[in-house]
């Protein structure tokens, strides 16, 4: 994971830019270690977060990402490089993968709260 410093591009003149590159595997590690990234980075304008370079992604990890995101409505996020199945996964959960944030049409965001339904699926 590299970050760059900030940077101002053309059109976002008063809101510098901040970009943190991931590298390798994205699991659970590496979830936690942005999210303490963020948060230290949260009221410093935009972020972008840079998938690119990742070579795998767990499924875990994403939602880890994104129940962390959810304690920081401050901060203003980018995500670029998010491949096809993780992308997939995270708008099953009604998550945009270019924010990281719950889509308009969502109420709530429900990789942000745990399951509470007590019914047997059986019923």
């Amino acid at each position: 994971m590299s970050q760059t410093a900030p940077s101002t591009g053309e059109g976002e003149r008063s809101h510098p830019l901040s970009s943190i590159e991931l590298q390798g595997a994205f699991d659970a590690r590496a979830a936690r270690e942005v999210l303490e990234l963020l948060q230290r980075q949260a009221s410093e304008g935009q972020v972008l977060l840079d998938f690119g370079k990742v070579s795998t992604f767990q499924d875990f990890a994403l939602n880890l990402l994104v129940q962390g995101l959810s304690r920081m409505p401050e901060l203003h996020l980018r995500t670029r490089g998010i491949p096809g199945h993780p992308a997939r996964v995270l708008q099953y959960l009604n998550i945009d993968p270019h924010t990281l944030a719950p889509t308009r049409h969502s109420m709530r965001c429900p990789a942000c709260f745990p399951a509470r339904d007590d019914r047997d699926l059986d019923d």
